[in-house]
Formats: structure tokens, C-alpha cells, sequence
């Protein structure tokens, strides 16, 4: 592929804490898709990575970017 061709083929690709949040959410980094942490049975969120996001957050920022 060319300078700034994408790989052909759909990548997930996320960045780690605060600041790589927006790339779990923002598809102009090109990521084909992204990971959500669901509450567990009392509520507590429980992220298994630095920067995953409650899946109420990723929802809402996706309806906001109209994906």
C-alpha cells in the first residue's frame, strides 16, 4: 500500500489510559472496533486496561459522533 493507505483489512487498534481514550471511541483513528466495561452485578465498574471506558460513556460518545 501507499503512504497513508490503511492495511486492507479491518485493524483494532486502542490506546492505553486517559489521554487514549479517545481513540476507543473516535473512528477517524480507523480502529474497526472497540471494548466497553459493563458494570458488574453491584454496579462497580471494573476496567481490566488503563483507559477502557464504562459502556454507558462509549455509547453515549458514539450516538454523539453519529456512528
Amino acid at each position: 500500500p501507499g503512504e497513508g493507505a490503511g492495511p486492507g483489512v479491518p485493524v483494532a487498534a486502542m490506546s492505553m489510559g486517559a489521554l487514549g481514550a479517545v481513540s476507543r471511541v473516535c473512528p477517524a483513528f480507523g480502529s474497526a472496533l472497540t471494548f466497553a466495561v459493563v458494570p458488574d452485578e453491584h454496579g462497580e465498574v471494573l476496567a481490566s486496561a488503563p483507559g477502557q471506558l464504562p459502556m454507558q460513556d462509549v455509547r453515549r460518545c458514539l450516538e454523539l459522533l453519529r456512528v
